[in-house]
């Protein structure tokens, strides 16, 4: 996250008169309006959470289910107008809102008032609302005070178990552990989708007051259930602490042994292994205990505990080859150590260690900078890996001798690259070309091996090489007037990474040229489920996600938004690579509000998705990936300040991710990330008195200051948004250096200027934020700029 800049145009603030708002304010054409979708979407949460069996599919079932009420499927709720008034369901739909949009002032009030005047059902969730408010409020003993109201009068219902996990915490701030662990028991005796979560807590309160059977007797309970796979293992690694000190070595090696074999950690796993041996050597077993400490070194050989271990072994005279060690010294940054060890295998050792030290002592010569060295080294490796350097070194030769002019040499580097072709050799040979030609002034002819070397690294499968290579190429055939070739050239970028910043950019240059991408429609109607199985990938996630969807409802209903959002994280994290697990997490999360965790999980799936793969997404997903929460106020701060909404969402997904709650290493504040001393002169400018930086989580708030400070960008650049955004990361100051002499007539030319990596990155995916924007909520085929 990045702050907006102290450098503060907010002074030379006009209204701009490009990239306004779209006419149908941020809607997409036809589809319904948002403004009471969460009162649907919140009361089919309240209904699932009492359901039996909860699980992932049927959580996908409800988001597909409700997102007609939306402007694209599968949103995330949207704040609508505040009201105070009215019959009970309103007022409660907007309560909802008010709590979203931290307006707990005006929210406390009315559900107060609503829980006195209502009773049943609504009553309840009025209370559980209110409850949650008050704690968001800072007023934890008024919450307490609504959940003890709620558990004694309505202990069976879903709203007054939700209440034990919330009152459970709450004790525990206030220093109520003996009630806090009531609280946890009795959830945990009735089961639930937090059932795991409850024990765990048990087991947490347990441990800290040294009650060591009670605290095993929970944590084991805990195990099996929806807990993520890293808590799992941290679980696990407290069991065996816990059996370790009360004597019993046995079990406590038993656990280290199932995290070791289990957690998704690698760093966990490292510290498992490391108790293992421990234990081990503890209980006498000397020779489990070596083959733990090698299992360390060989195959963990950049960590702490492996270095460890392998003085462990020296010093209990176990023999271990100079190979391994010279592995480990070298991860661990001994260079010198390690290459002496390499020298001694490759003279006193025997095959294959000799070609293998061989081949590890032309690395380290190769990242030194000593290229005769390490050809010498790979040319004494095995055969296949010699072989390729020397077709390494036959490549460098002819690329010095056409750097040097010599004669022919471009013909056979030429031909060096077709007898290569497909090969990394092949692309590092056509970019020589290129530039040569380029620096010789031969325009069409270095457009032409520009364009080689993009097909050479896209065969390779290096993306960012091969689109970079085109771009240029695209530069310099319309530098000679080649408008076929600047087509070609960007239609080969379009199809090779459709929805990135470069697609999206080369797309809208060829409709310039009045040429039309005929492809299939990067978004669609289709099913979620029938798309991801037309997609024939593998699903790893198997029947996990019904009891991580169980625990994140539950967790969502008591207003407990960090587990939640944990949860969903980890189990995202653990799934990445798994489309089934990560659509369903988004549905999930969508149903239940968590606009955060529903973007990453749905923008995991779809960034992760190969290139090939992304056509006829469906716009369900591309909704919860690119959000709108709090529509009303960002329509109204955007309609305010003359900014397209869509380009404000752009940027906010890339500033905060959507959590008004955010606070950067910058010292920037909510949604659009604004800082203090910027937050204070637009404050002074919208007369917003008195101001304080804690305002800045205000959803509303952040909506608005950052949208006349986005306005105030575009104005002062002319409505040319490359620069805007630089500006809004980067500073003015910085924004107007790179856009002098031409750099604002060209967009390409600004953004390679940007000199600041973060700033360069920032642009980028904020304007291809607003390219996804722009197809989801404006009906576009294709992600497309203005």
């Amino acid at each position: 996250m990045s702050a907006i800049s102290r450098e503060s145009s907010i002074a030379r603030k006009r209204r701009s008169t490009l990239w306004r708002p779209v006419a149908s304010g941020g809607q997409a054409g036809g589809r319904p309006p948002r403004r009471r979708a969460w009162t649907l979407l919140s009361r089919a949460v309240l209904l699932l959470a009492v359901g039996v069996g909860l699980g992932a599919t049927v959580g996908l079932y409800v988001f597909e289910e409700h997102a007609t009420a939306l402007n694209v499927p599968g949103t995330a709720r949207a704040p609508a107008e505040p009201a105070t008034d009215g019959p009970p369901s309103d007022v409660l739909s907007n309560a909802y809102q008010l709590v979203e949009l931290a307006e707990y002032d005006l929210a406390i009030p009315a559900l107060t008032e609503l829980s006195a005047s209502t009773t049943g059902t609504t009553r309840d969730e009025a209370s559980l609302l209110l409850a949650r408010a008050q704690v968001a409020g800072g007023f934890r003993d008024a919450s307490l005070l609504t959940l003890d109201d709620l558990v004694v009068r309505s202990p069976a219902s879903s709203h007054g178990r939700a209440a034990l996990l919330l009152r459970g915490e709450l004790r525990i701030e206030v220093g109520d552990r003996a009630g806090a662990a009531i609280d946890f028991a009795e959830y945990a005796d009735g089961g639930g989708g937090a059932a795991s979560y409850a024990l765990l807590r048990l087991g947490d309160l347990a441990s800290d007051d040294g009650e060591v059977e009670a605290a095993i007797s929970s944590y084991t309970a805990a195990l099996g259930g929806s807990l993520s796979g890293f808590d799992e293992s941290k679980v696990m690694l407290k069991l065996a602490d816990l059996h370790e000190s009360a004597g019993d070595l046995g079990a406590a090696l038993d656990w280290a042994e199932r995290v070791a074999l289990a957690t998704p950690s690698t760093r966990d796993r490292v510290g498992a292994l490391e108790r293992v041996a421990e234990l081990q050597g503890d209980l006498g077993d000397e020779t489990a205990r070596e083959a733990t400490l090698r299992t360390l070194v060989e195959q963990f050989p950049k960590y702490e505990a492996s270095a460890e271990a392998l003085d462990q072994l020296v010093e209990a005279g176990k023999p271990v080859s100079a190979l391994t060690e010279a592995k480990l010294r070298s991860a661990q940054g001994e260079t010198a150590r390690a290459e002496l060890l390499l020298l001694f295998v490759v003279t006193q050792g025997s095959e294959p260690d000799v070609s293998e030290a061989a081949y590890l002592l032309g690395m380290m010569r190769e990242a030194a900078g000593d290229s005769g060295a390490a050809v010498a080294w790979f040319r004494a490796s095995s055969p296949a890996e010699g072989a390729s350097y020397a077709r390494d070194r036959e490549l460098r030769e002819l690329q010095n001798a056409l750097l040097l002019g010599e004669a022919e040499a471009q013909d056979s580097l030429a031909q060096f690259v077709a007898e290569n072709g497909g090969s990394d050799f092949a692309r590092r040979g056509a970019l020589t070309l290129a530039r040569v030609a380029e620096q010789n002034g031969e325009l069409h002819a270095a457009a032409q091996l520009w364009s080689t070397a993009g097909l050479q690294s896209a065969l390779q499968g290096d993306s960012t090489d091969s689109l970079e290579a085109y771009r240029t190429a695209a530069g310099l055939f319309s530098a000679a007037g080649d408008d076929g070739g600047t087509a070609a050239a960007l239609e080969a970028i379009a199809r090779n990474a459709p929805g990135s910043f470069e697609a999206i950019r080369a797309e809208n240059e060829l409709n310039s040229l009045g040429v039309s991408l005929e492809s299939e429609p990067y978004y669609s109607e289709r099913e979620p489920a029938d798309w991801i199985r037309s997609l024939g990938l593998e699903q790893t996630s198997g029947s996990r996600t019904q009891a991580v969807s169980e625990l994140a409802v539950a967790f969502e209903m008591s207003g407990l938004s960090d587990p939640a959002s944990d949860l969903l994280a980890d189990s995202g994290s653990v799934g990445r690579h798994d489309p089934h697990l990560l659509a369903r997490l988004a549905a999930i999360a969508g149903a239940s509000g968590d606009v955060p965790a529903a973007a990453r999980a749905a923008g995991a799936l779809l960034q992760r998705l190969p290139f090939e793969l992304r056509a006829g997404i469906p716009i369900e997903l591309g909704g919860l990936a690119y959000p709108q929460p709090y529509l009303s106020s960002a329509e109204e701060a955007t309609a305010r300040h003359d900014v397209d909404p869509l380009l404000l969402y752009a940027l906010i997904r890339q500033e905060s991710f959507f959590d008004h709650n955010a606070h950067s290493h910058a010292d920037a504040y909510g949604l659009t990330q604004v800082i203090p001393a910027t937050g204070a002169g637009i404050a002074r400018e919208l007369g917003v008195e008195p101001f304080s930086p804690e305002m800045l989580y205000r959803p509303a708030l952040s909506l608005d200051f950052g949208a006349y400070y986005l306005a105030a960008q575009l104005e002062a650049f002319g409505g040319f948004p490359y620069a805007a955004l630089a500006a809004y990361n980067g500073g003015p100051g910085n924004a107007e250096r790179w856009g002098r002499d031409g750099g604002f007539d060209n967009a390409d030319v600004y953004v390679a200027r940007i000199d600041f990596e973060e700033t360069s990155n920032y642009v980028r995916r904020v304007i291809e934020n607003y390219g996804h924007y722009r197809a989801i909520y404006l009906g576009l085929a294709r992600p497309a700029l203005p």
